[in-house]
């Protein structure tokens, strides 16, 4: 397998899990409601969930000075990784975001991308309560977040 074959495939991965993910999220919404005490964890690599833990209202308060450090939206057509971890993070109740790069009522999941090489700058995907879906940048040192809840292992 090509170095292009073998990164597209990884690409593809990741688009069906992200796919899978939010099908689930937006077809059986009683599930997502049910989960939505709980962060995934998805190895990008091993193509799957390796780990969940609860969802606090400290990780709440984390997540919203996420979205306040947004710095733009993601210009490439190919935010996905090719390796590192995808934190999936539902938002309840909703979370409005209001800058100069987004504007949307309320955001009911988001997606942290995150790599070693960008803990200091990784993406968010932001999902809104009509399944719209952003790829946003954010400057913000998440590497005390991923020591604290254990993540480095996957990254």
């Amino acid at each position: 397998m090509t170095e292009r074959t073998s990164h597209l495939f990884k690409t593809l991965i990741v688009l069906f899990a992200l796919s899978a993910a939010l099908t689930l999220y937006t077809a059986a919404p009683q599930l997502a409601r049910a989960q939505s005490d709980r962060v995934e964890v998805f190895d990008v690599k091993r193509g799957r969930v390796v780990h969940e833990f609860i969802h606090t209202p400290e990780i709440r308060t984390e997540t919203e000075l996420w979205v306040a450090s947004i710095t733009g939206v993601v210009p490439s057509l190919n935010p996905l990784p090719e390796e590192g971890i995808i934190l999936g993070i539902p938002m309840s109740p909703p979370l409005p975001v209001y800058n100069q790069w987004v504007q949307l009522d309320s955001i009911s999941m988001l997606f942290l991308f995150v790599n070693r090489l960008t803990t200091d700058q990784p993406v968010l995907l932001l999902i809104n309560n009509q399944n719209q879906a952003l790829f946003v940048h954010i400057k913000f040192d998440i590497q005390p977040f991923i020591d604290k809840y254990n993540l480095r292992k996957w990254l």
